[in-house]
């Protein structure tokens, strides 16, 4: 179409001209937010050690995350009338997209394959708790990635990847799931665009957005992630 035939168009059809050109333009920038989703989950994944990865991902299993759970078979209590069998803080029933991944589905082959009567409350998986650890970690891990360059901007992806503590904090928001990660992230996120780079100040931040969440269950770890954090 020449642009005498587009003029021609729009005079004839202006409604319908407006409208494609709307549709269009909400197309440029659903491609313009992909490319730029993309490019900020490649400088996350390049960001990432994987050795200190796994390192702070261990430290979250051995010190937050219990073992081995299951409402279904087992005498918990009503605040687990919600949860489904749990190993390592991963929910068969509400963990999402996490159990149907390929480490995913192994993890709970693995456990029906080798669970018997020996595994009760907060069982650690025995002689296949290193095998749990590590799939685990293949579970997290490129959730974690996914999270971070959704909603953490790029100078604050640079101070958490260089402190374990922050790394540790955030890797732990993977487990509280995308609204905690957010709200964690946004907390982060306007201290750095504010100036803040101390990551000791920048660790204050990251606990007060946990300690003072409003949330109990939430607020409730800040005794057991502090000294994680703060000493990491």
């Amino acid at each position: 179409m020449s642009v005498d035939e587009a003029i021609a168009f729009f005079k004839k059809d202006k409604k319908r001209a407006v409208a494609i050109v709307v549709i269009a333009l909400l197309i440029l920038a659903l491609i313009i937010y992909g490319i730029y989703r993309l490019f900020k989950l490649i400088h996350v994944k390049q960001a990432t050690d994987e050795q200190m990865f796994a390192a702070v991902t261990n430290t979250i299993i051995d010190n937050l995350e219990g073992g081995y759970a299951n409402p279904q078979t087992m005498n918990l209590g009503p605040q687990y009338s919600t949860s489904g069998e749990t190993m390592f803080g991963i929910d068969r029933l509400n963990g999402g997209s996490i159990n149907t991944s390929d480490a995913g589905v192994q993890f709970w082959n693995l456990i029906d394959n080798t669970r018997d009567t020996s595994w009760v409350w907060n069982y650690k998986g025995g002689a296949i708790a290193g095998q749990l650890k590590d799939l685990t970690l293949q579970m997290m891990e490129p959730e974690y990635q996914s999270l971070a360059a959704r909603y953490l901007d790029t100078a604050a992806i640079d101070l958490v990847h260089s402190d374990n503590g922050l790394l540790l904090h955030f890797i732990y928001a993977t487990w509280n799931g995308p609204g905690w990660f957010k709200k964690f992230a946004d907390a982060i996120n306007d201290a750095v665009s504010n100036g803040t780079t101390d990551i000791g100040q920048l660790r204050q931040i990251a606990l007060d957005s946990r300690t003072q969440s409003g949330n109990i269950l939430i607020s409730q770890e800040g005794p057991k992630i502090t000294p994680l954090i703060m000493t990491a």
